[in-house]
């Protein structure tokens, strides 16, 4: 009875471990299949595979705030007696008095798109930073992926906000569904009976070599989850091609890396962006690419 008792004990936590190791994997793989990674088939491929979806590697350009300078350390005299300070008032985290501290170089340019673009809050276009400007910019640092979301208008805030107003709308003025794809601006809309109804959005497009070339396609296919047979069954989400190999997709990694060149070929978009142009177009849809990638 002993032997069957640790033998029905043994199984129990066999079991158990087994339960515990399914449920590692379960949560897993929703960040997996989350993870953005897309290639196309045969003919387009991702340039990296980060552990997690839209992770900016160490080295990515990020509009961090400037730290704030630390008191140097003091002692007063043995002898003396003094006077415990009073405790710091405590500040919740997430606000402008938290997290704006000063004015980054890219201010004036998101201040002037926050200016015409009214739904992220008031703004005051002066090129200096306030508790209101602060506010604003983390919402729209927080719409178009840029981290941190510090409402600190860095280079890639100035840079996003820059190639948003830019956008050559009049070069894809058509009526019906069509993708337009800016690849000068790198942005990305949806225009239909001749309005836009998606975008304008940040995308990143082919790098030198593999640049994704203009012209007239249409989608050939969509497939919201799929894999690639060629880059080791790696997960596309939201895969809508409209050239060969080349499709639209979510981005693998950080959009605005500085240090990944872009893509084969494809057209990558922050997840959000994918997912409403996935619901907005069908097999035949339009898609107008013009333009040139600086660099390409």
């Amino acid at each position: 009875m002993a032997s069957l008792a640790g033998k029905a004990a043994a199984m129990i936590a066999g079991a158990a471990v087994l339960g515990a190791v399914g449920a590692g994997v379960y949560s897993i793989m929703p960040n997996a299949s989350a993870d953005e990674k897309v290639a196309g088939d045969k003919a387009a491929a991702v340039t990296s595979i980060p552990q997690t979806p839209e992770k900016p590697p160490p080295t990515a350009l990020l509009d961090q705030p400037p730290a704030e300078p630390s008191a140097p350390a003091t002692s007063a005299p043995s002898a003396v007696v003094t006077k415990a300070p009073a405790a710091p008032v405590a500040v919740k985290p997430g606000t402008p008095a938290e997290v704006c501290r000063g004015t980054g170089p890219g201010q004036l340019a998101v201040e002037k798109y926050l200016a015409t673009h009214t739904e992220f809050g008031p703004v005051t276009v002066d090129g200096k930073q306030s508790a209101q400007d602060c506010a604003a910019i983390k919402k729209f640092q927080a719409r178009y992926g840029v981290l941190p979301l510090a409402g600190y208008a860095g280079p890639v805030s100035g840079s996003v906000a820059t190639r948003l107003s830019s956008v050559a709308t009049a070069k894809c003025s058509v009526k019906g569904l069509t993708v337009c794809v800016d690849l000068t601006s790198q942005t990305m809309w949806v225009v239909s009976g001749g309005r836009t109804v998606l975008g304008p959005v940040p995308i990143r497009t082919g790098r030198a070599g593999k640049a994704t070339p203009p012209g007239f396609y249409s989608i050939q296919d969509k497939k919201k989850w799929t894999t690639s047979s060629e880059f080791k069954d790696v997960p596309l989400p939201y895969w809508e091609r409209f050239n060969g190999g080349m499709g639209f997709h979510q981005t693998p990694s950080y959009l605005y890396d500085q240090n990944s060149p872009g893509s084969h070929g494809c057209i990558n978009l922050l997840r959000r962006d994918a997912i409403a142009l996935f619901g907005l177009t069908h097999s035949g849809t339009r898609v107008h690419i013009f333009g040139a990638k600086p660099g390409t």
